[in-house]
């Protein structure tokens, strides 16, 4: 008989599949774990026949393993009695809502920072007296001589990445997804930071700082002006800001660890070399703060593991956001109470990996007014 004929009756049967006889299909094609998700969107013979692969990609389906996705069209493509494979259309574009959602992760960081900033006054204001509480024994410190301009060093690594940081950005396709990310992770580090700051006064790292207690403890509008000051300076020695007793844990650690993290995911496998240099710029920075003895080691080592570890973990929400089993995962991100909250709004509507693609903003800016032409003709034809 011919091949032809064959496909187009299997195809016709096909269009009278019940939702269980697609689950059958899919069992026998390897796609078991996936029996679930179709018959929960009630997923019949005659729509299994027109998904497409953003049907799979995009809510409610959201399959968010690649080599499933082509199995799945692979395997609809010889249902279909097509010979070759759809063509892909590709992930969904990303960016769904980012300019809410953008805006949104900028008064979120805006607000932190304020925050980290008034906490940081307060706890210069609650510094312990230098006389009676000398520096804490350090391992690091206790080795390695002040190196006065050691700090500076470590900032101008922090300015340096934020440069190769804005060049990222500025040809990344996803760019908004990347900056709101960015800044949604920033803001729930310096939160934390904020906590750790408060909870816990730590003794001066060292005499040569000559840091002595805020006096403006019982005066609140001076301790606002104290803490915009730190906000304008960006909590850098660089431009004139000066503190003591922030130091559970270190926020410079914390921008240039996810600074590296961050350029690291966002530009190409392939650009090894950058990678490599960041990472050792990472960690040259870290040994600059210590050199500075501006905090203890401690402090730096937990920076770098709480940064770390929420930026992998903030990273994992879209996959499990994604997934078609995520009902366990889903739960115990609900359990994460704040985090989930925020996480998973912004990340509702994006796939992982973000596909690091890249465009000039003037061609975005034309393909994005195109389609708002597109739309708006629509709109005027009712």
């Amino acid at each position: 008989m011919n091949p032809e004929l064959i496909a187009a009756v299997a195809a016709e049967k096909a269009s009278q599949w019940t939702t269980q006889q697609v689950g059958q299909w899919l069992t026998n094609k390897g796609l078991k774990k996936y029996v679930s998700l179709f018959e929960a969107n009630a997923i019949d013979g005659e729509i299994l026949l027109s998904l497409t692969e953003d049907d799979l990609r995009r809510k409610p389906l959201r399959i968010g393993v690649l080599g499933d996705c082509k199995k799945i069209m692979k395997a609809l493509s010889e249902l279909r009695g097509e010979e070759a494979l759809v063509v892909p259309k590709g992930p969904p574009e990303p960016i769904v809502g980012s300019a809410s959602k953008l805006l949104f992760s900028f008064l979120y960081l805006g607000l932190v920072i304020f925050v980290t900033s008034f906490t940081m006054t307060i706890a210069h204001a609650r510094l312990p007296d230098t006389d009676s509480w000398p520096p804490l024994p350090d391992i690091i410190l206790d080795s390695v001589p002040v190196m006065p301009w050691a700090m500076i060093m470590s900032e101008l690594i922090i300015t340096g990445f934020f440069v190769l940081f804005g060049f990222v950005l500025f040809f990344h396709k996803h760019r908004t997804v990347v900056l709101r990310r960015f800044n949604v992770i920033c803001g729930t580090l310096y939160l934390f930071r904020s906590v750790t700051m408060i909870v816990t006064s730590l003794a001066v790292p060292g005499a040569h700082l000559n840091c002595e207690r805020l006096p403006i403890e019982h005066s609140f509008e001076a301790m606002l002006d104290h803490a915009w000051s730190i906000t304008k300076g960006g909590g850098m020695a660089m431009n004139g800001v000066r503190t003591c007793g922030d130091y559970m844990f270190s926020g410079h650690t914390v921008m240039l660890t996810l600074l590296n993290f961050m350029l690291v995911e966002y530009t190409p496998k392939n650009w090894r070399g950058l990678h490599i240099f960041t990472w050792v710029a990472n960690f040259f920075g870290m040994f600059f703060v210590l050199a500075a003895h501006e905090h203890y080691t401690i402090d730096v080592i937990i920076a770098f593991y709480v940064s770390s570890r929420l930026f992998e973990y903030y990273h994992t929400v879209p996959v499990l956001l994604s997934s078609p089993l995520t009902s366990e995962g889903i739960s115990k991100l609900r359990r994460e109470g704040f985090q989930y909250v925020v996480f998973s709004y912004m990340e509702e509507d994006t796939v992982y990996p973000l596909p690091n693609e890249y465009e000039t903003p003037w061609t975005a800016f034309s393909r994005n007014y195109e389609s708002l032409k597109r739309d708006w003709a629509k709109f005027r034809k009712g």
